[in-house]
């Protein structure tokens, strides 16, 4: 990923995207044959659950509303990084340095604006998605390394910046950024798009996190689901402890409704009682 900062003196080093542009840099040095693959914005970064950046935020009337400080007409490159990224890096090893030594590559399926993203997402997950251009939202404790990165890129996608012309480019290098999309589709020809993504995955996704929006008919219970989107374990942050094994820390982890993990305790006391009375009997 690029650092915006080695392209415009006037734009912003992103921490956790300028140190992976020096390790490009380096790998450059040792001259050894590399290519650099620039990855687009997930698809599977979207969630209702209180992530900052890329929360589909679940409305009480069963829309969802998507805050982000990227201008609603400037184009940003998607991919669907569990469908399109294996095909397409399999792809550049079998390809090999002679065709792609030393050439960074846009990984990166879909160019589309804000507006065309939640257009898109509206029509596979079969409700309204609006986009609202606004400051990123943290609403869950967040690692101080993530929160310098979002600080930073919400001051280089300046949201009152009202040019969509001047929103910088999203890899940084321009030439990597004209060659998007048509670079990946020689790699892979079957991409998952935002549509096929929210239609498909989007809810399986919801639902894995303890969500039952995608199961409700009734849209009166989407109150009480909007609010489920808001029950999360808080990260754990540790502090001063330089020897802490990076293992124990799970991070952000979603826990579903009380009252299912309440149906669950109840569901696994009745089959220890069930078994203790087959015992008994035996």
């Amino acid at each position: 990923m690029p650092d915006h900062g080695a392209y415009n003196p006037e734009w912003p080093s992103l921490p956790l995207w300028a140190a992976k542009h020096e390790v490009e840099q380096y790998v450059r040095k040792l001259r050894i044959p590399a290519t650099f693959v620039y990855t687009g914005i997930y698809n599977n970064n979207f969630t209702s659950l209180q992530y900052p950046l890329f929360c589909m935020d679940l409305q009480k009337d069963g829309s969802f509303k998507w805050q982000a400080p990227f201008h609603p007409d400037a184009k940003l490159p998607w991919l669907d990084a569990e469908h399109d990224v294996g095909p397409a890096v399999l792809q550049i090893f079998k390809d090999g340095p002679s065709k792609w030594n030393g050439e960074r590559i846009a990984l990166a399926y879909e160019y589309l604006t804000p507006k065309e993203v939640c257009r898109l997402f509206s029509k596979g997950v079969g409700r309204p998605v609006r986009y609202v251009r606004g400051p990123i939202e943290i609403k869950v404790r967040i690692p101080e390394g993530y929160r310098e990165q979002l600080v930073g890129l919400e001051k280089l996608f300046d949201p009152n910046q009202k040019d969509p012309r001047k929103q910088p480019p999203y890899f940084g290098d321009p030439k990597v950024e004209v060659s998007c999309p048509s670079e990946a589709l020689e790699l892979w020809e079957g991409p998952r798009g935002i549509e096929e993504y929210a239609r498909e995955m989007f809810p399986i996704e919801e639902e894995a996190n303890g969500l039952t929006w995608m199961l409700d008919d009734d849209a009166s219970d989407d109150e009480d689901v909007h609010n489920t989107a808001t029950h999360v374990e808080q990260l754990r942050i540790h502090d001063g402890d330089d020897d802490s094994d990076d293992d124990n820390d799970d991070g952000l982890v979603i826990k579903g409704r009380k009252r299912d993990e309440e149906e669950c305790r109840k569901g696994v006391k009745k089959e220890e009682l069930v078994h203790r009375t087959l015992e008994a009997q035996s």
